[in-house]
């Protein structure tokens, strides 16, 4: 029960944004990732942009494999450089927390992203992206990362 509620407010405040901001995007994620070793999926809604390049992205994943199921949620903050038209790299930081559940039990742990992506933006107005996310403390230590964002 404690669990579900920490899970409960965690999820209302990874999708919370700051007032005035405006959901732009939402779209679904896959990947892989490294320590554990997991296949990865969810999804991710896109706030902003806040200043001309900056985005908030909260996202859910769950990864299975290497004989635990992880649920990840993450809060992340993006800076996209305006290269081209069609792409933009991005960079970005964020927040995230991690609920791992396998044969040694289950665990809950805190920690932060470091994140460097492109994003391919298509006619329809829908965007394609890839990123790597390197994990800092007890998160997955990398994941490779694509999705496709469709706008609202």
């Amino acid at each position: 029960m404690k669990r579900m509620v920490l899970l409960a407010v965690a999820a209302l405040l990874l999708v919370s944004a700051p007032a005035g901001a405006q959901l732009n995007a939402v779209g679904p994620r896959l990947g892989i990732s490294s320590k554990p070793d997991q296949f990865v999926m969810g999804g991710q809604l896109e706030f902003g942009p806040f200043s001309k390049s900056f985005t908030i992205t909260p996202n859910l994943e769950l990864g299975f494999g290497d004989d635990v199921t992880t649920v990840q949620m993450n809060a992340d903050g993006n800076y996209h450089f305006d290269i081209q038209e069609t792409w933009n790299p991005y960079v970005g930081m964020g927040l995230g927390l991690a609920f791992y559940d396998g044969d040694g039990g289950s665990q809950t742990e805190f920690g932060a992203n470091i994140i460097g992506g492109l994003r391919f933006k298509l006619r329809d107005a829908s965007a394609i992206f890839t990123e790597l996310r390197i994990g800092i403390a007890d998160l997955p230590d990398l994941k490779v990362v694509a999705g496709w964002n469709f706008p609202l």
